[in-house]
Parts: structure tokens; C-alpha cells; sequence
């Protein structure tokens, strides 16, 4: 069977259940269009025509399914650098050609994502909003509304921050809200993205705090398959105004779906962060590998329960 045939397979079967898998997540930052730090032209040209070829099908893929889906459509969300922009007169990138039209890395990602989430970080109100900038005036201009988030990152407590980190989840909020004015003056601004939930939890903050709708990269696993640190957890998300999260469920040694004993479990957290928190799931994840956790998963309804 096609991989791309299975990719459907699963989020169809997945979503008559879970509707809060919202859909795929990719990280994929081999395709920059940049020629710096040993990168070539000739290799990324190579590189972005085999990335936007999968962005494609995919896509394309999901248009065909969806229609015959109840609720909302499944999406594409890509994680996105903006480095990835190709300004008149630099040197040190160049604009590719994909379906006959030419443009920067950046361009063709939001033409091909139904989201893009930009996986670069500032700690300073003008460079988030300068660094967001060409993705959401290219978005803008094709009237792509709510469609560019932008990412935060917070540093561990106890570690000195680095130059795009921000120190703690006050200036977290700090800077939420002093951006917030001029990112939407732009309709394709959607909300935030904090990298990563273990570091701003690490943050956790006294002070009565008001958080702009985000998404959150990444949750240990751990915390996935224990009731009670999923609910803690879960409680703390939605004090954050947290909406969705981004869970790559192979990433670490504690396996959530390969392991047949977590897999049920796993179930579990998507339906009760579903259903008592509303927050929505992405997956970070190979469908060729994941088919058979995702037909099992949306056969029983018994994971509702554990």
C-alpha cells in the first residue's frame, strides 16, 4: 500500500473518534534555500523539490478525503524557519521553482501548509514582529487568514537564557501582549507556538497571569500515560490558555504507540484532552508505522475510560 494511501487510512479512521486531531504535523528543516554553513545549491534544490513534493501530496491527498469526513477538515501544519525568506539582493539564499512559479522556501511553504507554525525565536517585541513579517504579509496577500503562528521559547529554569530565549513565563506574557497589537493587524496571524511545555512549566509563576491562545511543542511521555500527571498536566495547559499540542509519539525511548501497553493510554489522553479541556492533538508522526494504533483506536471506545 502507498504510504500516502495509509497516511489517509489513519487520520480517517483516527478522526471519527478523536475529532480533536486536528491533523499532521511536519518538522522538517533539511529545505532552507539557504547556501551558508556547508549547504550547497545544487543539494537544496535536490532537497526542497523532494519537500514540497510531499507537502503536495499530502495536501492533495486530504482534499480528496476530507469531503467524505464529518466535522472539521483534517489540515497540514508545517514548522517553518524565517531564514527561510529570500529578500531582494541577499546573497546567501536563492528563490526555487516548484509547480512554475519561483520564490523563497518561505513563500512555498504557506502556499502548501493549510498552517504554518515559525519555529524561530526573539525575545525582543520588534524582532518577533520583523521576523514574522514576510510570512504574514505573503499570507496576507493571498488571503490565507488565521493561518501563521508564531514561536516563543522559553528557557529551563536555573539556565541562563540564550539571546532567543526568554527568561521566565512573566516576560512570556510580557511579550505575548506587547507583540500582539501588530501581529494582528495582520489576518493571517493565528496565535502563539512555546517551545518547549517542559521549560516554561519550569516556569511556573505566582503572579495572576493572562496568556494569548498558544500551542505547545512536545509533552513527556511519561506524563501521557499516568493519570494523575496527565491531569496536572492538562490543568496546567489550560491555565496557560494552551489549545493545542504538538506530540511526537515515537520520540523517546517511552514509545506511546510502538509499545502495545501504552497505546491504550495514549487513547485515553487524546479523548480526555478532547473532551474535558479542549485542547487539540497534532502528531508528529510516520503513518506507515502508526496505521494498525489508529484503526484499534477508533474501533473501541474502551481508552475513553482508562
Amino acid at each position: 500500500m502507498q504510504p500516502l494511501l495509509i497516511f489517509a487510512l489513519m487520520f480517517l479512521n483516527f478522526r471519527l473518534i478523536n475529532g480533536r486531531i486536528t491533523g499532521f504535523h511536519i518538522d522538517d528543516e533539511t529545505c532552507s534555500g539557504l547556501t551558508i554553513d556547508g549547504h550547497t545549491k545544487p543539494e537544496q534544490e535536490l532537497l526542497c523539490a523532494k519537500f514540497f513534493a510531499s507537502l503536495s501530496n499530502i495536501t492533495q491527498l486530504l482534499k480528496k478525503v476530507n469531503p467524505s469526513l464529518p466535522g472539521n477538515p483534517l489540515t497540514l501544519t508545517v514548522d517553518a524557519g524565517t531564514g527561510w525568506v529570500c529578500t531582494p539582493g541577499a546573497t546567501n539564499c536563492f528563490n526555487l521553482t516548484y509547480n512554475g512559479s519561483t520564490k523563497s522556501v518561505a513563500e512555498h511553504v504557506v502556499d502548501l501548509a493549510d498552517f504554518v507554525v515559525l519555529m524561530d525565536y526573539d525575545r525582543n517585541e520588534s524582532n518577533v514582529y520583523t521576523r514574522a513579517l514576510p510570512y504574514l504579509t505573503y499570507a496576507d496577500s493571498i488571503n490565507k487568514k488565521n493561518s501563521i503562528s508564531v514561536g516563543l521559547a522559553v528557557v529551563t529554569k536555573g539556565q541562563t537564557p540564550a539571546w532567543w530565549q526568554i527568561s521566565d513565563e512573566v516576560a512570556l506574557e510580557a511579550l505575548m501582549v506587547g507583540s500582539l497589537p501588530k501581529l494582528t493587524q495582520h489576518p493571517s496571524f493565528r496565535q502563539f507556538s512555546v517551545f518547549t511545555d517542559e521549560s516554561w512549566q519550569s516556569q511556573q509563576s505566582s503572579s495572576n497571569l493572562s496568556f494569548q491562545k498558544t500551542g505547545v511543542w512536545y509533552i513527556n511521555h511519561t506524563i501521557v500515560l499516568d493519570s494523575t500527571l496527565r491531569t496536572s498536566w492538562l490543568e496546567w495547559a489550560r491555565s496557560r490558555n494552551i489549545t493545542e499540542v504538538y506530540i511526537a509519539p515515537h520520540a523517546s525511548n517511552v514509545d506511546l504507540i510502538g509499545n502495545p501497553n501504552n497505546a491504550p493510554l495514549f487513547c485515553s489522553f487524546i479523548h480526555l484532552a478532547e473532551s474535558s479541556y479542549d485542547i487539540n492533538v497534532e502528531l508528529l508522526t510516520n503513518p506507515s508505522m502508526d496505521i494498525d494504533f489508529i484503526r484499534n483506536c477508533s474501533r473501541s471506545n474502551t481508552h475513553r475510560n482508562l
